[in-house]
């Protein structure tokens, strides 16, 4: 485990198998690879209930990419509350 650090949340992801820290006061994640997700990322994840799969992960990894836009599958709309992670 990662030296846990003031202002900062540690948790444990089962979707990506990996600690994840949340900056308390800024939002940003950071993942114990390296990929970051950014305050707005994750209000769009929040927003659509949606879970940050392996698969979505490395592709964001991979290609250092930013998360643009969310759309939901009409059997994912129907889902009640989901953990993001």
């Amino acid at each position: 485990m990662t030296k846990q650090k003031p202002g900062w949340k540690y948790i444990y992801s089962e979707s990506l198998k990996q600690e994840i820290a949340v900056h308390l006061k800024t939002g940003w994640v950071y993942c114990k690879d390296g990929t970051r997700y950014s305050p707005k990322e994750i209000a769009m994840i929040k927003e659509n209930k949606t879970i940050v799969t392996q698969k979505l992960h490395n592709i964001k990894k991979t290609f250092e990419g930013e998360i643009a836009k969310i759309e939901l599958t009409a059997s994912q709309e129907k889902e009640e509350e989901l953990e993001i992670w």
